[in-house]
């Protein structure tokens, strides 16, 4: 070797190795930080309120949080298992099958390992699945349009019209954090960790089909592209055969989205002898699709 090589060849740094998925996951929450503690803030300033409100009225200010409508029933199912039912004065009746099984299965697992009441467990989850979807819905805004969106809409996030709910041991923080990052997964085209995460996502809330369809619609959108594209380009694209081939794990994660919706309607349908059961219990319940009006 020369004496200019010498001279002139630049040290070498210290190895750097791959990335470990602990380390990248450790790189993405810093990044995620800002949306966090924005997020964390908007929902601590709520709760302050709340408690403040429940206390000046000398009421009991966990209570209403894990104690009250849904997640009283969520509890139940978490203590006994399904088959409990109200008959309301008006003759219609309400079955605790219209609750899905995921958030009591949770709550009765940390409750059996940890000194959390049923309740207790559900306020942990429910918090916990918060900052996890406020984590997702920043990713994907990040990913679409940088940092400051995704910062953006982590803040919404947390002061939506109906965001107390979020405090409450209810599911939708679960089901925002997995529906959240199963569409970041389909951003990455990471589409069989999409299915997965859609899978728990059905086995969370009914609105599971809104993920589902969303999974199900952009594939079909770039299988056509793509077989349009390569029937145009002159080469005789080979069918769609070969494009559902290279898109093998796309059609893997949409086929496997819905099979947790899927089985626990088969669960009611089976327990209730009717192939509509599950249908049947949430029209007992009232619920229905009608446009927005109630939210509204």
């Amino acid at each position: 070797m020369s004496d200019h090589q010498l001279r002139t060849r630049t040290p070498a740094g210290p190895a750097q190795g791959p990335r470990t998925p602990g380390s990248r996951a450790a790189v993405a929450l810093r990044a995620a930080a800002p949306a966090l503690a924005v997020y964390a803030a908007a929902r601590a300033l709520g709760l302050l309120v709340f408690w403040a409100a429940a206390s000046a009225a000398g009421k009991d200010p966990l209570g209403p949080l894990s104690g009250r409508w849904d997640s009283v029933w969520y509890q139940r199912i978490a203590e006994n298992g399904y088959g409990y039912t109200v008959t309301l004065p008006d003759g219609s009746v309400h079955a605790d099958l219209a609750f899905f099984p995921l958030l009591p299965a949770l709550e009765r697992g940390l409750s059996e390992v940890t000194p959390l009441t049923l309740g207790g467990a559900g306020l942990l989850v429910a918090w916990t699945a918060g900052l996890v979807a406020a984590w997702g819905v920043f990713a994907v805004g990040a990913h679409l349009y940088g940092r400051r969106t995704g910062v953006v809409l982590a803040a919404l996030w947390g002061v939506y019209p109906t965001a107390f709910v979020q405090s409450m041991a209810y599911t939708e923080t679960l089901f925002t954090a997995l529906a959240a990052w199963a569409l970041y997964a389909v951003l990455k085209g990471r589409w069989i960790v999409a299915g997965a995460l859609t899978v728990l996502a059905g086995l969370t809330r009914p609105t599971a089909a809104a993920l589902i369809a969303a999974l199900a619609i952009t594939a079909a959108v770039t299988l056509v592209r793509e077989y349009r594209a390569g029937d145009s380009g002159g080469g005789g694209g080979g069918g769609i055969g070969p494009v559902l081939r290279r898109h093998a794990r796309m059609v893997a994660g949409v086929a496997l989205a819905p099979l947790g919706w899927l089985a626990y309607v088969v669960f009611v349908a089976v327990r209730e002898g009717s192939p509509f059961a599950y249908f049947d219990v949430q029209a007992q319940w009232g619920n229905n699709i009608d446009g927005g009006r109630a939210l509204a």
